[in-house]
């Protein structure tokens, strides 16, 4: 619909704005939705760093090319230097994963509604809280390559799944402290939708902790 089409094309600006050039944008779609929204798009915005997927037939070593991944959702934007303080963060530290701060839009005209500050990394209140949200760069080599992209049901849980996958064998994790993601909040949804208890109960299982047990909490989101 319309207003698809208008917060893809936001996103889509916000990263063609950006102030570090050497960036890919692939757009997963199902065949329908690819074809609506493509003939929406302005001239300026096909650009040859942004390309478009079925979500059929992604896989993540299929189609993942660059040093470092971040996940995005058509609510996302960007600050014009976020990929730059990435790039330059992870030349300086080396990091394996890399996020910063958010804040959340909402209302008519749109306005500031919520911020994330969020704190230095913790193994458990990730856990628990899946804290550091999208626009979280995971180095690439990190990633589950025989995963299907899209094999939960939102942004939020695709991206939780990929950084508890990155967190088994990553060595660092910096966290930038400056507001550098923004989220366009949808009308009546209030809390991000999580990964599952029982993907994060088997990545327990995985790394050790045989009796792991994780249910649902009484107020989910982040």
């Amino acid at each position: 619909d319309a207003n698809a089409a208008d917060e893809l094309q936001r996103c889509l600006w916000s990263l063609c704005e950006q102030t570090y050039p050497d960036w890919e944008a692939l757009i997963l779609a199902d065949t329908a939705t690819k074809r609506r929204l493509k003939n929406k798009m302005p001239r300026k915005l096909r650009d040859n760093r942004i390309r478009w997927l079925v979500q059929q037939q992604t896989s993540l070593q299929e189609t993942v090319q660059g040093d470092y991944t971040c996940l995005l959702s058509s609510f996302s934007q960007l600050e014009s230097h976020a990929l730059e303080r990435y790039a330059v963060a992870a030349s300086q530290h080396d990091a394996d994963i890399i996020y910063s701060d958010e804040a959340v839009l909402g209302g008519r005209p749109r306005r500031v509604i919520g911020l994330n500050l969020r704190p230095a990394f913790s193994y458990d209140y990730f856990l628990s809280s899946a804290f550091i949200g999208l626009f979280t760069a995971l180095r690439t080599t990190l990633l589950p390559l025989e995963q299907q992209i899209l094999s939960h049901q939102s942004c939020d849980a695709i991206n939780e799944s990929l950084v508890l996958h990155a967190l088994t064998r990553a060595r660092s994790v910096l966290h930038i402290p400056d507001i550098l993601h923004f989220r366009h909040r949808i009308a009546g949804d209030f809390s991000n939708k999580r990964l599952d208890p029982r993907s994060v109960e088997n990545h327990l299982k995985e790394i050790g902790f045989s009796a792991a047990a994780v249910s649902q909490a009484s107020t989910p989101g982040i």
